[in-house]
């Protein structure tokens, strides 16, 4: 078995059909959390941008980066991996649609949320229907 991988640097343009026949494979990292206000539990970009949460407890929060670190367009994935609520605050002076400037959004236990930088006031996003058994 051949095996090969293609790192792409940060400013490459891939133009066309990708036929991808392996795993796709994102840097990832685990952010304890912490307190509960704007701040605490503060993630950081170049460590990966699939974020695995650690230690919610119904009142404990992740804090994303300042959007002036993104690009429009850039996405970042957060699953909160505890059976308790998360708070994700945006930086200060930033919001995550559709709350208020500087606002948590809760994330259910066991759930993820999806986002990427809508303009350079505000991130968009979804979340995914948590995966019942």
């Amino acid at each position: 078995m051949h095996d090969s991988s293609l790192v792409i640097s940060e400013n490459t343009l891939l133009d066309g059909v990708i036929d991808m026949r392996g795993a796709l494979v994102l840097n990832n990292q685990i952010v304890n959390t912490a307190g509960s206000a704007q701040g605490d539990g503060p993630i950081d970009f170049s460590k990966g941008r699939l974020i695995f949460t650690k230690g919610a407890d119904g009142t404990t929060a992740v804090t994303l980066p300042a959007l002036s670190e993104a690009k429009v367009g850039e996405v970042v994935i957060i699953y909160n991996q505890d059976n308790a609520v998360l708070e994700v605050f945006p930086a200060s002076g930033d919001k995550i649609q559709p709350a208020a400037d500087d606002a948590a959004i809760s994330v259910a236990a066991y759930s993820g949320l999806i986002l990427f930088k809508l303009n350079d006031a505000a991130w968009a996003g979804f979340e995914p229907a948590k995966i019942g058994a």
